[in-house]
């Protein structure tokens, strides 16, 4: 009995394979004229991914880094290995454009074709495609193109704003962490002037926070930044705006 009618199985295919369903049945020959398109549009996208890779080796270099690792893709981006590798043929069917093309050279509409998708082949997101057929059915082309333009930007929008939001967050908890280690600094300056005036101490205040300096420096050794500048408080500063009334 074929466990493949229940979609047990498919999420592990990358590639469409014809074979995995009944020989001569409408599933085999949907799988057998869609599976060589599918994988024309995968070879298509790696050549982007290697013109893109090349055209920016450090985003390449993050890529590899990210991607890299006992679990998952190693080595050069676009040389090595391709991310559109990693993605099953129903996800890259999924993609309007794609799905159109493939009709037209079947000569289908995309609704019928996409509702086909997920009668015969029972893709792990076959959901996907039956209400994508359903659609598509019930509205012109060029509208469900615009739905899906609109929905793309709408999520480049989306993960733009994620990552102002984070480099935000980095930067304001940056700068919280450089305002605690100089307030804590000012308190310590502040703390040693008072007990040494309550102690008698009538010397300027330059002149205490040159002899106190070592005695500083040894608590608060220079910060160094991610740039690798030191962030190191002057003795101007000391004297004259946080020891100011003292």
């Amino acid at each position: 009995m074929s466990i493949l009618g229940l979609g047990l199985g498919r999420s592990f295919q990358m590639a469409l394979d014809p074979s995995m369903y009944v020989s001569g049945g409408l599933a085999a020959d949907l799988a057998s004229e869609l599976s060589p398109l599918i994988e024309m549009e995968r070879q298509a996208r790696k050549d982007a991914e290697k013109v893109s890779y090349a055209a920016d080796p450090k985003a390449a270099e993050a890529l590899a880094n990210h991607f890299g690792g006992l679990l998952g893709p190693s080595g050069v981006p676009g040389q090595d290995f391709f991310i559109v590798d990693s993605v099953p043929w129903y996800e890259l069917l999924a993609d309007l454009g794609l799905l159109m093309r493939c009709a037209e050279l079947l000569e289908v509409s995309v609704g019928a074709l996409a509702l086909a998708i997920a009668d015969r082949l029972l893709p792990p997101n076959m959901l996907v495609f039956f209400w994508m057929g359903r659609a598509l059915e019930s509205v012109p082309i060029n509208t469900a193109l615009q739905w899906q333009k609109e929905a793309a930007a709408s999520e480049r929008a989306a993960a733009a704003d994620r990552q102002r939001t984070v480099a935000q967050k980095t930067g304001e908890d940056g700068a919280s962490k450089r305002w605690a280690r100089e307030r804590a600094q000012k308190a310590w300056w502040v703390e040693e002037m008072t007990k040494a005036r309550a102690d008698g101490y009538v010397g300027g205040r330059p002149t205490f926070v040159e002899e106190r300096w070592d005695s500083f420096r040894k608590r608060f050794p220079v910060g160094v930044s991610a740039d690798g500048r030191e962030r190191a408080v002057s003795r101007q500063t000391v004297y004259r705006d946080w020891l100011k009334g003292l």
